[in-house]
């Protein structure tokens, strides 16, 4: 798995959201442009072949496609959820 932080205030913004057990944050990064990386952020339930677990804490899930995955490591995630 890779080194993600989520803030314990990001985290209850996440069960706010309905992320746990079947559900699920999902990041995904679009490298490049003219400010850096794009993120976008949604909640799913549906888990892919290309999907990748970066994130796991109880019932609190993060997964990514495995292009987005290396954008992630050693990020705070907690700026996506602003």
């Amino acid at each position: 798995m890779l080194s993600i932080q989520i803030s314990d205030r990001a985290k209850s913004q996440l069960v706010k959201l309905g992320v746990g057990r079947e559900r699920f944050l999902r990041i995904n990064v679009v490298p490049g442009g003219c400010s850096g990386n794009s993120y976008s952020a949604a909640v799913d339930d549906a888990l892919g072949e290309n999907d990748k677990l970066v994130y796991q804490e109880d019932d609190l899930r993060v997964v990514a496609d495995r292009q987005s995955a290396p954008y992630l490591d050693g990020l705070d995630r907690s700026s996506i959820l602003r």
